[in-house]
């Protein structure tokens, strides 16, 4: 189910906006479309941009491109014949005076025989008809296939960049595999058409082709840490080694002189009482002298020198055990790719540990040797340890080993993956612009396939031509039927030609050679919905589009043309009603309202399908100033107050009023005539038992008081409009201030009844309060 949301065109058609629905006020089409429009704001340009782009794929110079939904999603396409996914049937003056080509180009004189329809017209004209289109068909077909052509170069061309960027980065893991004869451009066409194909990275790209030639490896040993030394074994070795006080009688002079004492230490053992000295070899050993170094040497200094000795010992085995582990700590490279990064930061960070440990054990070492060379010194506290031993945290190491060795296991499979990943990380490179190619290659060659059926379809017409002619005999009963029992036109008939080459109508039984406006617009409009009816239209696949079906004909006939198309049109899927007739509009805006009300309250709830395509769409052809010399025709949503108030007062009332305030100049060369229809309005109203206009406006001054200037003003206001009884606003102002005249109406409106003035403000979402202020701003007399 598709149907036509907006257009825009590449050039502005006549007097149209070149993006006539996204103006001021954005708006859309709806399944059931009625748009209003005066003369002059570009209604019609709207029906014939349209009808022409159906038939030749332009509108003179313009070419349209169409915004459509289809099954919920909304696109783009350029509107022109076979390439739409619907048909366009379109009514409007162009159709009629087509229609009635050879009645007007002959001016009564040529023939007396009105013919009806291009498929209609005379055998020879029919046939000449066939074969230049079929000419047309060819040149495009011609035209298409080569375009066909380029696009499958171009798909080529990537295919063969795909395979080589492809082979390139993945034949140094597995060539056997990665060559032009192996690697087959099936597979990339695959990947070049996987949508769900994201590229990598640059960063990613690396770690996939990393892990794509990577050989497989086995799994990886670490050596237990070294015992961790405690973290406050740092104050032990201060209270006990450093700070420690050895109970011992020290003397003087090897206090001062370590050399000394060491040599002195030393020979006690080679010395007992009353030994002669061993290195005078004179003197006695004196008993007093041993006592006093033995108390000097005492046993708790030799326990604190053991102590010291065993604490140097232990950090040099830590020391010498953390070098030792530290270079048995596997390197980064004998890691699975994806885990060769997580495994050298967790390296630097067991790294960093141990250094900052044996930082500290040398400290240690250096301060208890300090106490080691003069032990019965205390050390200072700028001697002790400060810091505690840092701990080497292995946790996160092992916690990456234990990973990787897990998925040892399953590196075949990872290997694989990430060569899939390369291969659609170049698929996805080149993939978009390769599913372009295949969608333009696709419409291509829809195009194509539809040219040709349309050929055939041609071919066949016109080789049928004769044969179809002899049918026309019964639609012209068919038209007969209608023209008398929808538009009341017995004295019309309709009928073919002896020679079977087309209709003839007659009036009262003579040929009609001098048509009123009125009867062709009926017998126009009857055949164009008849035509809808043939067996080659698809309701589910057509829009009609009608514009003006009423023109010039009788107001009898107005409910009737409007009730007539309603029920030829209904089951199409899509209806766009332009009209200028108010009264036209009225009736299908009343029609539709209650469609119109349910369509704004999905809209309301957020229902996204109705955003899309509204059921109902009620909207406004305006002629919108571009600067002072020009105008282009928008189309805008019709207020929601002109909904709920279908009437032409409201309708007139809000156009003068809007003008007046400044907020719309856009109906400023129209609302003259408006504003005329609107004053007479309220008069006939307000003195209904009045018979002409000037007693009307007598009365209605006098009940309330209004000053005499300004009802002359109005008078005379009127009367340069031509105060008919039933008159149509479709001729310009020809006052030089257009606004003064605006506020004058509007001004003897609200002197004469000023509740029903606002009122009406109020009906038409205007405020009441700034349409007087701006009354006042201009002084009206």
């Amino acid at each position: 189910m598709t149907m036509l949301q907006s257009f825009t065109s590449d050039v502005a058609f006549r007097g149209l906006s070149k993006t006539p629905f996204d103006g001021a006020s954005p708006c859309r089409l709806g399944k059931r479309t009625v748009i209003y429009g005066r003369n002059g704001t570009g209604k019609t340009s709207l029906s014939e941009a349209l009808r022409l782009a159906e038939g030749s794929g332009r509108a003179d110079s313009a070419t349209l491109q169409a915004r459509i939904i289809a099954n919920g999603s909304s696109s783009g396409i350029r509107l022109e014949p076979g390439s739409a996914p619907f048909r366009l049937f379109v009514y409007n003056r162009f159709y009629v005076q087509e229609s009635l080509r050879l009645f007007l180009s002959g001016d009564g004189h040529a023939s007396p025989i009105v013919q009806l329809g291009i498929d209609n017209i005379k055998a020879e004209a029919e046939l000449k008809e066939h074969q230049a289109y079929l000419a047309v068909l060819e040149a495009r077909e011609t035209s298409i296939r080569e375009a066909v052509k380029r696009i499958e170069r171009d798909r080529e061309t990537l295919e063969k960049e795909t395979k080589a960027e492809i082979i390139s980065a993945l034949a140094p893991a597995d060539a056997a595999y990665y060559n032009p004869t192996r690697f087959q451009v099936t597979q990339v066409r695959k990947l070049l058409d996987d949508q769900s194909a994201a590229a990598l990275s640059k960063e990613e790209l690396a770690s996939e082709l990393n892990a794509a030639t990577a050989a497989l490896l086995g799994q990886v040993d670490l050596s237990p840490a070294p015992e961790q030394i405690a973290s406050n074994l740092h104050l032990t070795v201060n209270d006990e080694l450093l700070s420690a006080h050895v109970e011992s009688v020290p003397l003087p002079r090897l206090t001062e002189n370590a050399d000394l004492s060491t040599w002195v230490e030393d020979g006690l053992a080679f010395h007992s009482e009353g030994d002669l000295c061993e290195f005078c070899q004179n003197g006695i050993v004196n008993s007093d002298v041993l006592a006093a170094y033995r108390r000097h040497f005492s046993a708790a200094l030799d326990s604190l020198r053991e102590r010291l000795g065993k604490a140097i010992a232990y950090f040099e085995r830590q020391r010498d055990a953390l070098d030792t582990w530290l270079q048995s700590i596997p390197s980064e490279s004998e890691f699975l790719p994806d885990f060769q990064e997580r495994a050298k930061d967790a390296m630097a960070d067991v790294r960093k540990d141990v250094e900052a440990l044996q930082i500290e054990i040398g400290k240690a070492i250096s301060a208890i040797q300090r106490r080691q060379a003069d032990p019965l010194r205390v050390r200072p506290d700028a001697d002790l340890l400060t810091e505690s031993f840092a701990v080497v945290d292995v946790a996160g190491l092992n916690q990456v080993l234990t990973e990787n060795n897990a998925a040892c296991g399953s590196q075949a499979a990872r290997i694989k993956g990430a060569r899939a990943s390369v291969e659609l990380h170049f698929g996805a490179q080149k993939g978009a612009e390769y599913r372009s190619a295949a969608r333009r290659l696709e419409l291509a060659q829809r195009a194509l396939s539809r040219l040709q059926q349309r050929t055939v379809e041609v071919d066949a017409k016109r080789l049928a031509a004769q044969q179809e002619l002899q049918d026309v005999g019964q639609m012209a009963n068919l038209i007969d039927v209608d023209l008398r029992e929808h538009f009341g036109h017995a004295h019309l008939r309709v009928s073919v030609t002896p020679d079977g080459t087309g209709y003839v109508v007659t009036r009262s039984g003579t040929v009609a050679t001098h048509l009123s406006e009125g009867e062709r617009n009926a017998i126009a409009f009857t055949y164009f919905l008849r035509s809808l009816e043939e067996e080659d239209v698809d309701p589910e696949q057509a829009i009609v589009v009608i514009d003006d079906p009423v023109t010039s004909l009788d107001k009898e006939s107005l409910f009737a043309a409007f009730a007539f198309a309603r029920e030829r049109t209904e089951q199409f899927i899509q209806t766009i009603f332009l009209t200028h007739d108010y009264e036209y509009f009225r009736l299908n805006l009343i029609d539709l309202k209650n469609r119109w009300g349910s369509s704004q309250k999905r809209i309301r709830m957020n229902d996204a399908t109705e955003k899309q395509m509204p059921e109902v769409s009620f909207l406004e052809v305006r002629a919108v100033s571009q600067d002072a010399n020009s105008r282009h025709g928008e189309v805008r949503e019709l207020p929601r107050s002109l909904v709920q108030h279908p009437s032409e007062y409201h309708f007139l009332f809000f156009h003068v009023a809007e003008t007046s305030v400044g907020t719309s100049q856009e109906y400023l060369p129209l609302v003259g005539n408006a504003a005329r229809r609107l004053l007479e309005g309220f008069l006939s109203f307000r003195a209904p038992d009045k018979i002409n206009f000037q007693e009307k406006v007598n009365a209605v001054a006098a009940n309330a008081s209004i000053d005499g200037a300004l009802k002359e003003r109005v008078v005379k206001f009127l009367h340069s409009q031509s105060h008919r009884e039933e008159p149509r606003p479709s001729s310009a102002l020809d006052f030089p201030s257009i606004e003064a005249e605006l506020a004058a109406t509007l001004k003897f409106i609200h002197a004469a009844d000023g509740p029903h003035f606002e009122a009406m403000c109020k009906s038409v979402d205007l405020d009441p309060v700034a349409i007087l202020q701006n009354l006042a701003a201009q002084q009206v007399a």
